[in-house]
């Protein structure tokens, strides 16, 4: 294994090396390169993305043998917990993009919340409906972060509804019309 990626990083390399074959610039051999350059680390766990057959293995520990996932890219979070890893799919009606876009995971304790795309998990965040011992896991990353350490690498959305009642905001307001929850960078689009 040649380095420590994230999910987003090997999968956006699958759609350029995908790109290049199809439009005559490499080879199969130049645009995928060997199995091993695929894989990559989640918190201990390893995890490999065939290129050929658009499907995320992970190592099954015991028998050393690549496991399929279930998922191929764009469907789900790659997600481990503890001694486990799994998958998340996205939501239904997301987009069916060939690359996952940045979608974030939060667990407290047992309760996993997500996925959510990027915005609407920054929203709840930044409304502190989710406590300060809470954990991150974004697609970007490659390990679980705290959550205030998370807070402190992202700007806050744009008011534009609330996060917890849905409600429309207006620019400004500090309290939603809707349920009178605090908006202070706490919404989303």
């Amino acid at each position: 294994m040649t380095s420590v990626r994230s999910q987003v990083e090997i999968e956006a390399r699958l759609e350029r090396g995908w790109q290049a074959f199809r439009g005559g610039e490499a080879t199969v051999g130049e645009a995928f390169g060997e199995h091993e350059s695929w894989e990559t680390e989640l918190e201990g766990h390893r995890v490999r993305l065939d290129p050929l057959l658009r499907r995320w293995l992970w190592l099954n520990g015991a028998d050393r043998w690549w496991d399929d996932s279930g998922v191929g890219p764009g469907e789900a979070v790659l997600l481990p917990l503890g001694g486990l890893l799994g998958a998340r799919r996205l939501p239904s009606g997301s987009s069916q993009a060939t690359v996952i876009e940045e979608w974030w995971v939060m667990r407290r304790g047992l309760t996993i919340i997500g996925p959510l795309p990027s915005l609407e998990a920054r929203g709840v965040l930044g409304s502190g409906d989710i406590g300060p011992d809470a954990l991150v896991w974004r697609t970007t990353d490659v390990r679980w972060r705290p959550a205030v350490e998370v807070a402190r690498d992202v700007e806050p959305p744009a008011a534009r509804f609330c996060v917890r009642c849905g409600a429309p905001t207006m620019d400004g307001a500090r309290y939603c019309a809707g349920c009178g929850a605090p908006l202070h960078g706490s919404t989303s689009r």
